[in-house]
């Protein structure tokens, strides 16, 4: 799976070997089909506002469910 991540400020990377999650419960899991930045991504990108937690981000996304939970 890929994924682009927040490592800092200014620091953001592709990542092309993130393992695919496993939903669970009431979670699902989404083939993404097409995905945004937003201004909130870019301030966290340019501020660095969140700490030095590592992160995938982006939140303007859509797709199809791939697989529900159990």
């Amino acid at each position: 799976m890929k994924a682009v991540r927040f490592f800092g400020h200014k620091d953001v990377r592709v990542i092309n070997d993130m393992e695919k999650p496993v939903p669970k419960g009431d979670e699902v899991l989404l083939k993404i089909g097409g995905a945004g930045v937003c201004h909130s991504d870019l301030h966290i990108i340019d501020e660095g506002t969140v700490g030095d937690s590592v992160f995938t981000l982006g939140h303007e996304n859509a797709g199809w469910i791939e697989e529900v939970g159990i």
